[in-house]
């Protein structure tokens, strides 16, 4: 009988009331993972984020079978990661690509694809192929010694593409470079978006998944404490201020008796002022009634990082004691 399952509707990575507790010093509790549902469709990018200790690298180990769950599930492809068969499916860079430095690039990736049981000239062929696609075609003799850690990170992207996985899991692969080198990475991960592949990637930091996720999950404490788009993450603040772009007469002139958050001049005796929130319908009157012609108004967005910050203070605050 056909199996009523599609397959794609299948999530790549799924986790259920994924708990993870360690044994801490004087056989002391430390919970990492409290109950952490994530869904992360097939072709979809998604940017874990968080503090460092927030619960990122647990759980990515888990997925990837380098660890073991408490209780719950953690499911690639439908499958449960621990198997075998499961991590097939995935590609993973860890956060520091560590390799021996007497290793010559092209040589190792070529070795790396007979351990995937490739016959060498579909090895020399691929490694070749994934070596030009991320920028190191032109290296490939050098030794891996010779290069940098932007470059390892690279590397380590090619190695984990080598058996074509339908998923590549990357901890923090920016973590620790240079700006050049950073965007170098993300560059790679912008590229890799468009063929399909599900990327799954963490971060602390939420400028590196601005322009490149279609979803985002915030990880506190063990705690996924938000999950949705960068639109919907924007929206989570809800006292914004706003910019007015006012304009006056050149006799006219505006006493505004509560504060301002900023005051320009610009050409042609227009101004911008900004407001709190709260304070909008008053200062909107208060142009009015003085004769002034309100050009524009505009929602003033915070920046995601300060967002962020918002999210793990709140976060914080409700688990203290």
């Amino acid at each position: 009988m056909a199996s009523l399952v599609n397959p794609s509707s299948i999530p790549a990575i799924q986790t259920l009331d994924l708990v993870k507790i360690y044994k801490g010093k004087k056989k002391k509790q430390i919970q990492a993972l409290n109950s952490l549902n994530l869904s992360v469709e097939q072709g979809m990018t998604f940017g874990f984020v968080g503090p460092n200790g927030a619960g990122k690298t647990t759980t990515i180990k888990i997925l990837c079978g380098l660890g073991f769950q408490t209780s719950g599930k953690a499911l690639l492809m439908g499958k449960p990661s621990a198997f075998p068969e499961a991590r097939k499916s995935i590609g993973y860079l860890s956060e520091v690509a560590s390799y021996s430095p007497y290793f010559v690039a092209e040589e190792l990736l070529t070795a790396y694809g007979k351990l995937q049981n490739l016959a060498v000239s579909a090895s020399q062929e691929k490694a070749e192929k994934l070596l030009k696609m991320v920028g190191l075609y032109d290296r490939r003799k050098s030794r891996l010694g010779e290069f940098s850690k932007g470059m390892l990170q690279r590397f380590g992207i090619a190695q984990a593409l080598l058996h074509d996985p339908s998923i590549l899991i990357l901890d923090e692969p920016t973590s620790g470079l240079d700006p050049i080198g950073r965007q170098e990475v993300l560059k790679i991960l912008h590229d890799l978006k468009k063929t399909g592949l599900t990327l799954f990637f963490s971060s602390h930091q939420l400028i590196e998944v601005e322009g490149l996720c279609d979803y985002v999950g915030i990880i506190d404490s063990g705690d996924l404490i938000f999950r949705g788009t960068l639109a919907e993450l924007e929206a989570q603040e809800t006292d914004s201020p706003f910019l007015i772009r006012l304009k006056l007469s050149s006799e006219q002139r505006i006493s505004f008796n509560f504060p301002l958050l900023f005051q320009r001049n610009l050409e042609d005796h227009v101004q911008e002022i900004g407001v709190e929130r709260n304070l909008l319908d008053k200062a909107l009157n208060d142009i009015h009634s003085s004769g002034g012609e309100v050009v524009a108004v505009f929602p003033q967005k915070f920046p995601l990082e300060e967002i962020f910050v918002k999210l793990i203070s709140k976060h914080a605050g409700s688990k203290a004691p």
